[in-house]
């Protein structure tokens, strides 16, 4: 009946050329099929909403388009009347920021340490695969230290309770974890998009080590002797070689850590 100028800009076809064609003609072969019921459904009532279609150009380019159809009188007929949208643009975007996510996603999961995001009220937004395996999966809105802490209680050192900066990075060592196991967690302050600030944060898992195992002889031997200023004091610097600033910064960015 009639098309406009846009339609010919985006088919290739002219006015004349469009008028002359029956609606199969401008769809793909594998949905010719669908047009037609598609249209009706749409121009009945039955089906509402946006509509999602391929168009098929003169040079049998594919041009995916979403839009509404519906029913038109003009004078004392009905016709069925569909306005379109070109979204290739919007469909490389898409596809992008889908590529996008899954690369961001296999780097996480390809990180030889558990990882997590906690946000300030200490839930849980994100884990890699890693992190599901120490600690199980369903993690995401669950409090952090009730998931990997054994007595379900916040950590004393917990930067988030410090106010860690944005950018400033602590490196902890935390035992009593997931069944008296001891990591070293390393948090980096950040903001996330909506404007709350969170904690990144990677778990190494320090428990069974031969550094762990000799200064845990070590600490023994002096309990035994009574000497207990001693043995707290080996206790304080038993993991004496935790990252310096200069590591920590070339790993995760300017910040502050312990030595």
């Amino acid at each position: 009946m009639n098309v406009n100028k846009a339609a010919e800009h985006v088919l290739g076809y002219s006015k004349k050329e469009l008028l002359s064609m029956k609606i199969e003609q401008i769809h793909p072969k594998d949905f010719t099929k669908k047009v037609i019921p598609m249209f009706n459904a749409f121009a009945d009532g039955k089906v509402k909403g946006v509509v999602h279609l391929d168009f098929l150009t003169k040079n049998n380019k594919i041009i995916p388009v979403s839009g509404n159809i519906g029913k038109v009188e003009i004078g004392d007929k009905e016709y069925i009347q569909g306005i379109f949208r070109d979204v290739s643009k919007d469909k490389i975007v898409e596809e992008t920021l889908k590529q996008e996510k899954e690369f961001s996603q296999s780097v996480m999961d390809t990180i030889p340490f558990g990882m997590d995001i906690v946000d300030e009220g200490f839930n849980l937004l994100y884990v890699n695969k890693i992190f599901s395996k120490l600690f199980g999966d369903k993690l995401l809105g669950k409090k952090c230290f009730e998931v990997y802490r054994d007595n379900k209680k916040q950590c004393k050192d917990c930067p988030m309770r410090k106010k860690v900066k944005v950018g400033e990075t602590m490196s902890l060592i935390t035992s009593g974890v997931a069944g008296g196991r001891t990591f070293r967690i390393t948090h980096t302050g950040f903001v996330l998009p909506d404007g709350r600030k969170a904690i990144l944060e990677f778990f190494q898992e320090l428990t069974g080590t031969d550094k762990d195992k000799k200064v845990g002889k070590e600490i023994d031997k002096l309990v035994k002797k009574k000497d207990f200023e001693k043995a707290v004091e080996r206790l304080l610097t038993r993991y004496n070689d935790m990252p310096t600033q200069k590591e920590i910064e070339e790993v995760f960015g300017k910040g502050k850590g312990k030595k």
